[in-house]
């Protein structure tokens, strides 16, 4: 009896330790795959291709004479007949020079959100703000910021003279032009700070003031949503407000004057700072699957959209000289624009027996018609950027697998990059400078 006991003992000793040590040996693989995740993105961070960190003259002081504005374009606006390329990245796993050694572009513009908080001394994370303006230096390009605020009230003052000395500093310290895009969709509901006209027009114009207060190389970017389906009603975070709930905004969003927020109103003037205020116009603007399954953009949607030129039955009760936001923002107030989010998605869900198209179809009829000459040069001549949404994400639909990416597969970035190079109104990084006042030079 006891022989079997103690041969009973030796065996859950022997499974006791063979579990740990099987245990251990998973837990440092794991950590041994993070390590070279760390070192891969670190070696590939640091030796893009072909670029050194741009320099300007610091420290940068906007009443010096070398720092003034002297162009007549605006900040960061590059010259006639040219269109700044730019992506914005799931920095989870991709960086600005891992795309360029992947891809062979380096970004022109590269965007990140941040959250700002209504802090004197803590409004934005410095510590991932430098390291994104980092990350944008190792490849030459302009760092575009999308600040989304956590509220719009009780914002101190000294909360926006700290984040203007923050990207003083990135404009200094690491020769990194910004572009600030502030409460970027405000004038949707899935936006806590959305539907606050009175509120934001009044914040955008003091953080315009404290950056330039402090520097000429950050330019200001004014960016709603398109606006064609606005006011939406269901499926976000806030409510329309009413005359009796918020009659401030209510009376600033009823443009028409008949009392009720509905498709008759105008979309974007109510969230206007001013012209004074506003250095850059831009719009958020996507192609999305119809009816489940994935199609080709269509003919004109680039057109109809930025023009407010729709017909039929999704043309009914809309205000449509209200819609067209180039002509009212970018032509009339001889502003550069921009598409500051744009892309359109594959959903690998979606495929089934019946389809037809492919991913790269679908992208390519993106990308053919957003930076067809006909758009840029004739149509559009002042939309000066876009941003490519880089990311695979969830849709306020709930679909899971929508994959904005051109730079994930090289069967769509081969032939993407090939039409981008293509191209030399297109500009990259690599074509890129720029001075402490702000003007850009394409070479």
């Amino acid at each position: 009896m006891g022989n079997r006991v103690c041969m009973s003992r030796r065996t859950l000793a022997f499974f006791f330790w063979l579990k740990a040590t099987f245990a251990m040996a998973l837990s440092m693989a794991g950590l041994g795959y993070m390590v070279y995740r760390i070192y891969v993105l670190h070696r590939d961070a640091v030796a893009p291709i072909g670029t050194t960190p741009k320099s300007v003259p610091i420290p940068i002081d906007p009443a010096s004479a070398v720092c003034r504005r002297s162009s007549s374009l605006a900040p960061l606006e590059p010259p006639t007949g040219n269109t700044l390329i730019g992506y914005h990245y799931d920095w989870s796993y991709d960086t600005p020079a891992l795309f360029a050694n992947r891809v062979g572009l380096r970004p022109a513009v590269v965007n990140a959100f941040m959250a700002m908080q209504p802090s004197a001394t803590n409004a934005l994370d410095w510590n991932m703000l430098s390291w994104h303006a980092w990350q944008v230096s190792l490849v030459g390009g302009i760092f575009q910021l999308s600040i989304m605020p956590t509220t719009l009230t009780g914002i101190p003052d000294e909360a926006y003279t700290t984040i203007a000395a923050q990207i003083k500093a990135i404009n200094s310290e690491r020769g990194v032009p910004m572009i600030v895009r502030f409460g970027h969709e405000m004038n949707g509901n899935w936006m806590t700070y959305g539907y606050k006209p009175s509120q934001y027009t009044t914040e955008f114009r003091r953080i315009t003031n404290a950056i330039r207060a402090q520097t000429n190389m950050t330019a200001m970017m004014w960016a709603p949503n398109i606006g064609l389906s606005y006011p939406w009603t269901t499926g976000g975070v806030i409510d329309l407000p009413t005359a009796a709930t918020d009659p401030t905004n209510f009376a600033l969003m009823d443009t028409n004057g008949d009392g009720k927020l509905d498709g008759g109103d105008d979309p974007y003037g109510p969230y206007y700072p001013g012209d004074e205020y506003v250095d850059w116009v831009g719009i958020s603007l996507y192609w999305y699957i119809s009816a489940g399954a994935n199609t080709l953009i269509q003919d004109g949607y680039i057109y109809a959209n930025l023009k407010g030129s729709i017909t039929g039955d999704s043309a009914v009760g809309l205000n449509l000289t209200a819609r067209n936001f180039y002509d009212r923002f970018a032509s009339a107030k001889n502003k550069p624009m921009a598409l500051p989010e744009s892309g359109a998605p594959w959903v690998a869900s979606a495929v089934t027996a019946a389809t037809t198209t492919t991913e790269l179809l679908v992208k390519q009829s993106w990308w053919t018609q957003v930076l067809s000459t006909q758009t840029l040069q004739v149509d559009f001549p002042l939309l000066k950027l876009v941003v490519n949404f880089e990311e695979k994400k969830t849709d306020t639909a709930g679909t899971a697998d929508n994959d904005w990416r051109v730079g994930n597969s090289s069967v769509v970035y081969t032939p993407y990059a090939s039409f981008i190079n293509s191209k030399t109104n297109l500009v990259l990084a690599n074509r890129l400078s720029f001075s402490c006042g702000g003007t850009l030079s394409v070479s």
